[in-house]
Protein backbone atom coordinates (compact mmCIF):
# COMPACT_ATOMS: atom_id res chain seq x y z
CA UNK A 1 0.00 0.00 0.00
CA UNK A 2 2.97 2.21 0.79
CA UNK A 3 3.72 2.04 -3.38
CA UNK A 4 1.26 4.39 -4.34
CA UNK A 5 3.49 6.95 -1.93
CA UNK A 6 6.95 6.06 -3.26
CA UNK A 7 6.29 7.75 -6.69
CA UNK A 8 5.24 11.79 -5.06
CA UNK A 9 7.67 11.52 -2.15
CA UNK A 10 10.44 10.26 -4.36
CA UNK A 11 9.62 13.14 -6.86
CA UNK A 12 8.97 15.46 -3.86
CA UNK A 13 12.13 14.87 -2.48
CA UNK A 14 13.82 15.48 -5.25
CA UNK A 15 12.05 18.77 -5.79
CA UNK A 16 13.05 19.48 -1.97
CA UNK A 17 16.68 18.50 -2.78
CA UNK A 18 16.92 20.28 -5.83
CA UNK A 19 15.71 23.68 -3.76
CA UNK A 20 17.99 23.16 -1.40
CA UNK A 21 20.83 22.76 -3.26
CA UNK A 22 19.84 25.88 -5.34
CA UNK A 23 19.51 27.55 -1.89
CA UNK A 24 22.72 26.07 -0.96
CA UNK A 25 24.52 26.73 -4.04
CA UNK A 26 23.67 30.76 -3.80
CA UNK A 27 24.79 30.86 -0.12
CA UNK A 28 28.06 29.08 -1.02
CA UNK A 29 28.14 31.43 -3.63
CA UNK A 30 27.89 34.21 -1.28
CA UNK A 31 30.01 32.52 1.19
CA UNK A 32 32.63 31.78 -1.39
CA UNK A 33 32.88 35.43 -2.85
CA UNK A 34 32.87 36.31 0.90
CA UNK A 35 35.95 33.72 1.39
CA UNK A 36 37.83 35.15 -1.55
CA UNK A 37 37.35 38.73 -0.59
CA UNK A 38 38.73 37.74 2.46
CA UNK A 39 41.39 35.07 1.35
CA UNK A 40 42.60 38.11 -1.03
CA UNK A 41 42.71 40.72 1.17
CA UNK A 42 44.91 38.92 3.41
CA UNK A 43 46.98 37.48 0.56
CA UNK A 44 47.66 41.49 -0.25
CA UNK A 45 48.40 42.44 2.92
CA UNK A 46 50.90 39.58 3.29
CA UNK A 47 52.15 40.21 0.08
CA UNK A 48 52.75 44.02 0.88
CA UNK A 49 54.38 42.84 4.63
CA UNK A 50 56.77 40.66 2.58
CA UNK A 51 57.42 42.99 -0.02
CA UNK A 52 58.80 45.65 2.52
CA UNK A 53 60.48 42.93 4.45
CA UNK A 54 62.38 41.89 1.53
CA UNK A 55 63.09 45.35 1.05
CA UNK A 56 65.13 45.49 4.60
CA UNK A 57 66.51 42.54 3.69
CA UNK A 58 68.20 44.04 0.86
CA UNK A 59 69.01 47.10 2.83
CA UNK A 60 70.87 44.88 4.88
CA UNK A 61 72.95 43.17 1.87
CA UNK A 62 73.42 46.32 0.48
CA UNK A 63 74.93 47.77 3.96
CA UNK A 64 76.73 44.12 4.52
CA UNK A 65 78.22 44.66 1.17
CA UNK A 66 79.27 48.38 2.02
CA UNK A 67 80.49 46.96 5.17
CA UNK A 68 82.63 44.19 3.74
CA UNK A 69 84.23 46.31 1.03
CA UNK A 70 85.60 49.32 3.44
CA UNK A 71 86.50 46.98 5.95
CA UNK A 72 88.72 44.77 2.78
CA UNK A 73 90.10 48.59 1.68
CA UNK A 74 90.84 49.51 5.19
CA UNK A 75 92.66 46.81 6.69
CA UNK A 76 96.80 46.52 5.92
CA UNK A 77 98.90 43.30 6.97
CA UNK A 78 99.45 43.26 10.83
CA UNK A 79 96.25 45.65 11.39
CA UNK A 80 94.05 44.39 14.06
CA UNK A 81 90.39 44.07 13.97
CA UNK A 82 87.80 44.41 16.34
CA UNK A 83 83.98 42.90 16.12
CA UNK A 84 81.95 44.82 18.92
CA UNK A 85 78.55 43.05 19.05
CA UNK A 86 75.61 42.00 21.57
CA UNK A 87 76.43 37.96 21.04
CA UNK A 88 72.36 37.16 21.58
CA UNK A 89 71.33 39.35 19.13
CA UNK A 90 73.98 39.34 16.76
CA UNK A 91 74.91 35.64 17.03
CA UNK A 92 75.20 34.02 13.52
CA UNK A 93 76.47 37.69 12.12
CA UNK A 94 79.30 37.71 14.29
CA UNK A 95 80.15 33.54 13.58
CA UNK A 96 79.91 34.78 9.70
CA UNK A 97 81.82 37.50 9.55
CA UNK A 98 84.64 36.34 11.34
CA UNK A 99 84.61 33.07 9.03
CA UNK A 100 83.92 35.05 5.96
CA UNK A 101 86.69 37.55 6.61
CA UNK A 102 89.06 34.62 7.61
CA UNK A 103 88.39 32.21 4.71
CA UNK A 104 88.29 34.87 2.08
CA UNK A 105 90.63 37.67 2.32
CA UNK A 106 92.61 36.19 5.79
CA UNK A 107 91.60 38.89 7.97
CA UNK A 108 90.85 37.01 11.56
CA UNK A 109 89.15 39.18 13.63
CA UNK A 110 89.05 40.06 17.72
CA UNK A 111 85.99 39.98 19.21
CA UNK A 112 84.30 41.55 22.32
CA UNK A 113 80.68 40.71 23.40
CA UNK A 114 78.55 43.77 24.57
CA UNK A 115 77.47 42.79 28.17
CA UNK A 116 73.51 42.13 28.65
CA UNK A 117 72.28 41.03 31.86
CA UNK A 118 71.46 37.45 30.49
CA UNK A 119 68.26 36.08 32.38
CA UNK A 120 67.24 33.32 30.68
CA UNK A 121 69.96 29.83 30.03
CA UNK A 122 69.20 30.40 26.33
CA UNK A 123 70.80 33.25 25.78
CA UNK A 124 73.67 32.45 28.34
CA UNK A 125 74.44 29.40 26.05
CA UNK A 126 74.94 31.36 23.05
CA UNK A 127 77.08 33.45 24.84
CA UNK A 128 79.31 30.52 25.83
CA UNK A 129 79.05 29.75 22.09
CA UNK A 130 80.14 32.74 20.92
CA UNK A 131 83.43 32.85 23.41
CA UNK A 132 83.90 29.67 22.62
CA UNK A 133 84.46 30.37 19.11
CA UNK A 134 86.63 33.38 19.83
CA UNK A 135 88.55 31.71 22.24
CA UNK A 136 92.12 33.33 22.03
CA UNK A 137 90.60 36.39 19.36
CA UNK A 138 88.98 37.82 21.96
CA UNK A 139 89.77 42.28 23.55
CA UNK A 140 91.24 40.72 26.38
CA UNK A 141 93.94 38.74 23.92
CA UNK A 142 94.57 42.24 22.22
CA UNK A 143 98.82 43.30 22.63
CA UNK A 144 97.84 47.21 21.14
CA UNK A 145 94.52 48.83 20.63
CA UNK A 146 92.93 47.70 17.47
CA UNK A 147 93.07 49.95 14.12
CA UNK A 148 89.66 48.99 12.81
CA UNK A 149 86.47 48.35 14.84
CA UNK A 150 83.06 46.65 13.76
CA UNK A 151 79.99 47.21 15.03
CA UNK A 152 76.95 45.46 13.56
CA UNK A 153 74.43 47.48 15.29
CA UNK A 154 75.86 51.48 14.83
CA UNK A 155 73.59 52.72 17.77
CA UNK A 156 75.85 50.75 20.22
CA UNK A 157 79.14 52.71 19.20
CA UNK A 158 78.89 54.62 22.63
CA UNK A 159 78.56 51.55 24.71
CA UNK A 160 81.18 50.25 22.58
CA UNK A 161 83.78 53.08 23.97
CA UNK A 162 82.04 52.78 27.34
CA UNK A 163 82.62 49.19 27.76
CA UNK A 164 85.89 48.78 26.02
CA UNK A 165 88.06 51.72 27.49
CA UNK A 166 88.87 53.35 24.40
CA UNK A 167 88.53 57.08 23.13
CA UNK A 168 86.15 57.89 20.54
CA UNK A 169 87.87 60.93 19.76
CA UNK A 170 90.71 58.73 18.19
CA UNK A 171 88.10 56.80 15.66
CA UNK A 172 86.18 57.58 12.82
CA UNK A 173 83.34 56.06 11.00
CA UNK A 174 84.63 55.48 7.47
CA UNK A 175 80.55 54.56 6.62
CA UNK A 176 77.98 56.32 5.68
CA UNK A 177 75.61 57.65 8.74
CA UNK A 178 72.37 55.86 7.30
CA UNK A 179 74.38 52.71 6.99
CA UNK A 180 73.25 49.88 9.64
CA UNK A 181 76.79 49.32 11.00
CA UNK A 182 79.68 51.04 11.94
CA UNK A 183 83.46 50.43 10.90
CA UNK A 184 85.38 52.98 13.12
CA UNK A 185 88.91 53.66 11.70
CA UNK A 186 92.24 54.86 14.05
CA UNK A 187 92.43 58.51 13.06
CA UNK A 188 96.54 57.37 13.07
CA UNK A 189 96.30 54.63 11.14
Amino acid sequence: MWERYLLPTTVGLAFFTISLIHAFDRQIYRLRNILIIFILANTIRLVIGSFHVAQGFTEKGFAINSLLTNIKKDYHNGATVLLVVDPVDHYEQSYSLKTYLKLNDKIDLYGYALSNNLTDEFSKKLVQGWYYYYKGRCYSDMKSSPDLIVLLDKDRISDCFHQVHLDSSDYNNVLNDNSLYALLKRKNY
